[in-house]
């Protein structure tokens, strides 16, 4: 046996050694159908409707069971361990190992709490602790599960504290935003904050703050002078989110009609600026040619 097989050999025998060690500790996903639940969420994506309503009906039918091994999977971050056997499982191409990255993990996990939506309720408060003390990688795939969730009024201290803290990523921040609108109206003590937020440098922290306004469509006294400013932003997303909650406010922000007429004709903002116009007044949208 030449030298370079045999060192192949060896590293292909560390790889399974430590394969086992690895699989041995980690908990087991629920089954259903012979099929472990990461696989079902792998498929959501990917065939025809037809195979992707199999692939929800799968995770659905797992439901609360599925809970622990979802919290894990946002909770991921790759261990000493499971990043030695990756980087191992590279030098070999003998063993084929089912082994993911953490970050592909928690894009696996805010899938399946998509498809199931209030029904996973019950990982409210676990998802909460890893906004409260996760890094930011874990922190914002835990909003997008909670805003998909809805939570409740007990995880707006959470979110407020999220959307201010400086010390984290920007994206971490407008995720606790977008988490704030999900919540519509039940979010109402959130929107000094919000409104502090439109004045961020960041531009998706100011495009989320105004989109959550619109959703939780409270205090438009307040609300509606703040996003009618922000329709003269400089991005093009904070315009168009502004005009989009403009609209959720009715004609409680007729204010807004002459801000929202002179979008008409931006290519980016037009759109929205004229469905919002619609909801707002429509005589005043029918003189404008919005048709």
């Amino acid at each position: 046996m030449n030298k370079r097989r045999r060192l192949g050999l060896i590293v292909v025998l560390g790889v399974a050694i430590t394969a086992a060690a690895f699989f041995a500790l980690r908990p087991r996903e629920p089954v259903y159908q012979g099929k472990p639940l990461s696989e079902w969420i792998d498929r959501l994506n990917v065939g025809s409707d037809e195979q992707i309503q199999v692939a929800e009906e799968a995770v659905r039918h797992l439901g609360t069971n599925g809970l622990p091994a979802l919290i894990r999977m946002i909770d991921s971050e790759d261990s000493w361990l499971k990043t030695k056997i990756m980087q191992l499982a590279e030098k070999q191409s003998f063993l084929k190992l089912p082994l993911v990255s953490g970050r592909i993990d928690q894009f696996r996990a805010v899938n399946a709490f998509h498809v199931l939506g209030a029904e996973a309720k019950p990982a409210s408060s676990d998802l909460l602790k890893l906004v409260e003390n996760g890094p930011d990688a874990v922190r914002c795939f835990a909003l997008c599960a909670l805003a998909d969730i809805g939570p409740d009024e007990s995880a707006v201290p959470t979110l407020v504290n999220c959307l201010n803290d400086y010390t984290r990523a920007d994206y971490t921040r407008f995720k606790a935003a977008f988490a704030l609108g999900a919540m519509g109206p039940r979010a109402e003590i959130a929107i000094p904050d919000l409104l502090t937020a439109l004045r961020e440098t960041n531009d998706y922290v100011r495009s989320h703050a105004a989109r959550a306004l619109g959703q939780i469509k409270r205090k438009p006294d307040v609300v509606v002078p703040a996003l009618i400013e922000l329709l003269s932003d400089d991005h093009w997303e904070a315009r168009q989110n502004a005009a989009l909650s403009l609209g959720e406010f009715g004609t409680n922000a007729k204010a807004a009609v002459p801000a929202l007429s002179r979008l008409l004709d931006d290519p980016q903002v037009g759109i929205s600026a004229s469905n919002s116009l619609k909801q707002i007044d429509p005589e005043a949208a029918a003189k404008a040619g919005v048709k």
